[in-house]
């Protein structure tokens, strides 16, 4: 999710234009004579999946389970679920926006740059209405998909104060014979991925360095605006999030890991996920963040594997309240075709938990079952996670509202962790750190010329360094140096201000 929208230079030179067809859309959308009912319109919902894409015929199926419910529930409109690769979604969907595709419900995986170029409906025309459940059920969280005052997008509700653990091969780190009590924070990993590697040459330990910035933004509460800026602990003032000391360590740790032989050596070539290669065996173990607690991660990550191995893991940290890249934000694109309906169905999806758990576990009876007492569901006999037809788990929180979605279990005889691991995120989002910017969304209007220009630098050197796959004493000053010729001190002036206005407004 820290993936930028491409061609943003193109983008840019067509925010007039845009910003002009989102302006009269949501003014047509105030008015529209089609209510919630729809009278007979589907809604396409542009969706994604953190592992395999489900065929065609299986989102069919899913479609029809959730259109007979609406049918029966008394909405008039329709629901078609359209799957783009969680790798290009970023990319392809505001493109296909500024070609004016059609699509009424969408994920702005960069909400400043997507409202900048008017690719999205404010939404508060429906926030009362059409939306109220999900408005209320966030609460001061929709803070962060505000821009100057006005809402653009719904954010999912889901446990948003993460743990840190890492997750591990438990035969292959049990043969090494080390004491894992000894694992309580990130440092003394080191002394394990050493021992680990002696007794493994050839293994990769920790399977992605590109979760580094977002680990050491917790451990240092280095708070994230946007991508390109952050505040330091308990600060209202920005800096560049490049130069920040969490991400210098990051960026010194990937490096360090990658000389050690403890990272893939392909770094940002790899097109795996580090849950990929750590499920398939081909990595030994990741540090990753989940909500959940250690027992139901290593629960997850057993029912995922397709080669055989059991895990284990260890927490290493508790995160902080994140927005940028752990708020998923899903709007309605200028482009929408009825906004009552897509508002309606935008709301149903994090207020009724089977449409919920539809469009995350897929139709009852051929992608899972209840049991007996339907307190969980599993999957059916003869079912698992590699030949089911349709799973969505791995989204499981980035839409709708996480604490709806039903007990998982990967068969009857597996624990059940699933009371203790809400308790768990409920308890984690009453302690963690939030920032004094928890919620500030910046307006990228006045500077995208400036954004589209450090987007390009940004693509250019930060792969690289959060891989490990250069030396951050030489290329980091570079980077830097790049990023100050492209006019970011002006981005972070224009912002500056927005943030002292938000902050005096908000206090």
């Amino acid at each position: 999710m820290k993936s930028k929208i491409a061609s943003l230079a193109l983008c840019a030179l067509m925010t007039v234009s845009m910003a002009g067809c989102g302006s009269s859309a949501a003014t047509a959308a105030s008015s529209t004579s089609s209510a919630a009912s729809g009278d007979g319109y589907t809604v396409k919902l542009l969706y994604s999946n953190l592992s395999a894409t489900p065929s065609d015929e299986a989102t069919a199926g899913v479609e029809d389970a959730i259109n007979q419910y609406l049918a029966k529930n008394g909405y008039n409109f329709k629901l078609d679920i359209e799957f783009t690769s969680i790798a290009d979604y970023a990319t392809s969907i505001p493109l296909s926006l500024s070609s004016q595709t059609e699509a009424d419900i969408v994920w702005a995986m960069d909400l400043p740059s997507m409202v900048s170029n008017g690719y999205l409906l404010e939404l508060d025309p429906y926030l009362n209405k059409e939306l109220k459940g999900a408005s209320d059920l966030v609460g001061d969280w929709i803070k962060n998909c505000q821009i100057n005052g006005k809402t653009y997008a719904i954010p999912n509700y889901k446990g948003l104060s993460l743990s840190w653990k890492y997750i591990y091969n438990k035969d292959m780190v049990d043969a090494v014979g080390y004491d894992m009590s000894q694992v309580t924070d990130f440092e003394s990993l080191k002394p394990l991925f050493a021992a680990i590697k002696a007794k493994y040459p050839d293994a990769i330990i920790d399977a992605d360095s590109s979760r580094y910035p977002a680990l050491f933004n917790s451990l240092y509460h280095n708070y994230q605006i946007g991508t390109y800026f952050s505040v330091p602990e308990n600060s209202t003032s920005l800096e560049v999030y490049f130069n920040s000391e969490a991400f210098k360590k990051a960026c010194e740790t990937a490096y360090e890991f990658r000389q050690l032989g403890y990272t893939s050596p392909e770094g940002s070539t790899n097109t795996n996920g580090a849950d990929v290669l750590v499920t398939t065996g081909a990595s030994i173990g990741t540090v990753m963040a989940h909500s959940g607690t250690e027992d139901s991660t290593v629960a997850m990550f057993n029912n995922l594997v397709t080669s055989g191995e059991k895990f284990g893991a260890k927490q290493i940290a508790l995160g902080q309240m994140e927005s940028t890249g752990y708020l998923a934000d899903w709007g309605i694109p200028y482009t929408s075709g009825n906004p009552s309906a897509a508002a309606t169905m935008l709301n149903l999806i994090w207020t009724d938990p089977f449409i919920q758990n539809t469009l995350e576990y897929g139709v009852e009876g051929r992608d899972y079952t209840w049991d007996a007492d339907h307190k969980y569901i599993t999957y059916p006999d003869g079912v698992n996670s590699s030949n089911v037809q349709y799973n969505t788990i791995l989204m499981s929180g980035i839409i709708g509202n996480e604490f709806n979605l039903y007990d998982f279990k990967a068969s009857a005889d597996a624990p059940d962790y699933y009371d203790q691991d809400n308790t768990f995120k409920q308890e984690n989002m009453k302690t963690a750190y939030k920032s004094p910017l928890f919620g500030f969304t910046p307006d990228a209007s006045k500077v995208s010329t400036q954004i589209a220009a450090i987007s390009n630098v940004y693509n250019q050197y930060y792969k690289a360094l959060i891989y490990g796959d250069v030396n951050p004493d030489e290329k980091l000053p570079e980077f830097l140096k790049a990023l100050d010729q492209a006019g970011i001190n002006d981005v972070l002036t224009e912002y500056q201000s927005q943030v002292d206005a938000w902050v005096k407004a908000n206090k």
